[in-house]
């Protein structure tokens, strides 16, 4: 790997989309250990690649000695928005500006997609550190939704693009 790939920050990242089945391997290994991954269903090597080949995007959040996490977003073509299904960084690298780090990565890639607003995938009331980060770190706005059929309230965060 390349040093000057690296956005220069006090802890070096690189955030480039996934390109090997061990990348895949890694990143179900994190969402296993992660307690907040939402897809676990899809939290496997085919189910990965399968979101990627139905149109989804898999990138991978790394310091020059590990992956630190991943993201996976895909942009729904009818509203031009950038829906963000998940961001997982490993419990022992949390706080340290990674997943600032994405979201601006991600904002990059919306910009160059020409999407006008970042939106979430649904987030648990009961994940305050989710709702936290995207609050304070990542500017998003809330909208709660009831699930129906459940008393699980659910979170949709969305963001403008500037």
């Amino acid at each position: 790997m390349s040093k000057k790939n690296f956005i220069k920050a006090k802890n070096p990242v690189q955030i480039l989309p996934y390109d090997s089945h061990d990348d895949l391997r890694a990143i179900v290994r994190m969402a296993a250990e992660s307690k907040s991954a939402r897809f676990l269903p899809i939290a496997t090597t085919m189910g990965y690649a399968q979101y990627v080949e139905d149109g989804g995007w898999l990138y991978l959040i790394r310091t020059e000695k590990r992956i630190v996490g991943y993201m996976i977003f895909r942009r729904d073509e009818k509203s031009r928005q950038l829906h963000l299904d998940e961001l997982v960084i490993r419990e022992s690298h949390r706080r340290r500006g990674y997943g600032q780090k994405a979201l601006l990565a991600l904002e990059g890639r919306a910009k160059l997609w020409g999407s006008a607003r970042i939106c979430t995938s649904a987030v648990s009331e009961r994940n305050v550190d989710a709702q936290r980060f995207l609050r304070d770190k990542g500017g998003f706005r809330c909208d709660p939704q009831r699930i129906v059929g459940t008393d699980e309230l659910l979170l949709r965060f969305h963001r403008k693009i500037h």
